[in-house]
């Protein structure tokens, strides 16, 4: 008898394509999709920020603190993600180790215990670096099939989107301008999508394009089942979701002009407050854009995705590579528009800044103050090492020189260290209240 093999479906996005709408939908379905026979394993809460696997943050040690926030169902993914994404000298071996740690820990017994045939994993976080081969081999040497499920948006509107987003994420104080941020060394898709296709066959790549009209029934939700095999009925639940609200441009250009303050992030908390509640224009980021950036965009950032058409035998993954505003008359956007709010925002934002630099100020006049009675020490320190020498000479007295020396220079040691720590904090903030 031959046992059929389970196969998970890993949901990888990609970023700005409804994922979290999308894993919002599973979360609160969870128990209907399991009475379908999809498994959608959640051993941590959705969106949990609090770190519960302290066992892979050690293993994996050095690993930075601020782990970002994820809604997907790979929660153990996110705790090595930083580690992965910034130590370089982390090999695939140990990426692979550290994957297969967290699946077979959190997810084997969960998958292996169920009656479901079909397991559901989603996390867009593995198109932000290269660790996804190694992950989709981890499931394989379980022995699983495994399919990929991946959203793709056309590259005009994804650049647009990225921009967008990284601007108004608090945490990130990002101020640069559309142009600036094309001069970073972005990778549009800096994951070898060409490479997953030739490694699974195109038969395990599921391609689905952010299209409206090229989903089941114009419905995201309905077309992403569609993916599962399954059909998508009354009995499940739509939560209501809309975490990533959209700024205009004019929201957008207003807050790279706040983030250039470089504000705390409690301060830059209470300019967020208000610029949510401010009115927007209902056109899409992308509108404000004019054919010819459009075009720059499509030439100079797709060709990756026709590659990847070609192993489909099709010219383009999408109905249509260019935006529906493309081609259509519409008013350019030119600059900020600033209304009474946004100019009280901004002088709000000012006053914030000012406070900042003045509390800055105080704190460099208190370490310099510091500085000069450390100095004091030290020198009072050098007298009195002095005075033992010259004692111990004097009586010839070697055994209390010898003594007194070394507590002299144990007690010079402590405060010159110290000193040399304020000495670097002062650095740090002058050359922060100088820029």
């Amino acid at each position: 008898m031959v046992i059929k093999k389970k196969t998970i479906y890993l949901h990888i996005g990609i970023s700005k394509t409804g994922t979290t709408s999308i894993q919002h939908f599973l979360y609160k379905n969870q128990e209907t999709l399991k009475k379908n026979g999809l498994l959608y394993p959640c051993p941590f809460n959705i969106g949990n920020t609090k770190f519960l696997i302290e066992e892979l943050q050690s293993n994996l040690a050095p690993m930075t603190k601020e782990i970002s926030r994820s809604a997907g169902n790979v929660e153990f993914y996110n705790f090595k993600r930083e580690f992965i994404r910034w130590n370089l000298d982390v090999t695939p071996v140990e990426r692979y180790n550290a994957y297969k740690e967290g699946f077979e820990k959190y997810y084997l017994d969960l998958i292996n215990n169920s009656d479901c045939e079909k397991i559901l994993l989603s996390e867009e976080m593995f198109t932000s670096d290269f660790s996804l081969m190694e992950f989709c081999d981890v499931i394989l040497d379980e022995g699983f099939d495994l399919k990929i499920i991946v959203y793709l948006r056309r590259t005009p509107e994804y650049i647009v989107s990225v921009w967008g987003e990284s601007i108004k994420t608090q945490s990130g104080h990002c101020s640069f301008t559309f142009d600036d941020f094309l001069k970073l060394p972005i990778i549009i898709y800096d994951w070898d999508l060409k490479l997953l296709v030739e490694k699974l066959g195109k038969e395990n790549v599921i391609i689905r394009t952010f299209e409206k009209s090229r989903w089941k029934n114009n419905n995201l939700l309905v077309d992403f089942m569609d993916c599962l095999g399954l059909e998508f009925t009354d009995e499940y639940f739509i939560p209501k979701w809309d975490a990533n609200i959209s700024y205009d441009r004019d929201t957008v250009e207003l807050l790279i002009l706040i983030n250039s303050l470089c504000l705390s992030d409690e301060r830059l908390g209470k300019c967020w407050d208000k610029i949510f509640n401010l009115p927007r224009d209902k056109r899409k980021l992308i509108e404000t854009f004019s054919d010819e950036k459009i075009e720059y965009l499509n030439k100079n950032f797709a060709p990756f995705l026709r590659d990847v058409a070609a192993l489909y035998g099709k010219e383009s993954l999408f109905e249509n590579e260019y935006p529906d505003c493309y081609g259509r008359e519409r008013p350019v956007y030119d600059k900020v528009s600033l209304t009474f709010d946004k100019m009280d925002i901004l002088r709000d934002a000012l006053t914030l800044n000012k406070q900042e630099k003045d509390e800055l100020k105080q704190a460099v006049s208190e370490l310099k103050s510091e500085t000069e009675i450390l100095n004091n020490k030290i020198q009072d320190l050098y007298n009195e090492k002095e005075k033992y020498r010259v004692l111990a000479n004097k009586n010839k007295i070697r055994f209390n020189y010898h003594k007194c020396r070394l507590l002299a220079n144990l007690t010079f040691g402590n405060l010159r260290q110290h000193y040399i720590d304020k000495k670097h904090r002062l650095k740090k903030d002058i050359d922060l209240i100088k820029k």
